[in-house]
């Protein structure tokens, strides 16, 4: 999985490279900031970009709030991944899995708080 993080807009120029934006960018591409998770395959993951895409732009969360959103998500479909589960047909049993997966997975042991913010953002989700 890959997070992948643009905190400032940038502009593509006629020959398509990257230059920065500007106010008066009318004839080029601008993209906008953003928050997006990719999966190993560097394939956008859909459910995924459309809640941090509505996060950011139609919820107007802080950046960083929704950067937070995408960290959490990133590690729970981590946790997907390796255990060879699919979002689609999870079950109660399979989120106590996940929660004792957080606990034991990190060397820097993950505080309650921690994890109930993690599980937050998947009830959000």
């Amino acid at each position: 999985m890959y997070l992948r993080i643009v905190d400032r807009p940038y502009a593509l120029n006629d020959s398509l490279e990257v230059v920065e934006a500007t106010s008066n960018d009318s004839k080029r591409i601008i993209v906008e900031r953003y928050v997006c998770l990719f999966d190993d395959d560097f394939n956008i993951i859909p459910e995924v970009w459309e809640f941090l895409h509505n996060r950011l732009w139609y919820k107007a969360l802080a950046f960083n709030s929704v950067v937070s959103k995408g960290n959490d998500l990133n590690l729970f479909y981590e946790f997907l991944y390796q255990h060879r589960y699919s979002y689609d047909l999870l079950s109660s049993k399979d989120i106590n899995t996940f929660i004792a997966w957080l606990r034991s997975n990190d060397t820097s042991s993950r505080s309650a708080k921690t994890i109930n913010r993690i599980l937050s953002t998947l009830k959000d989700f």
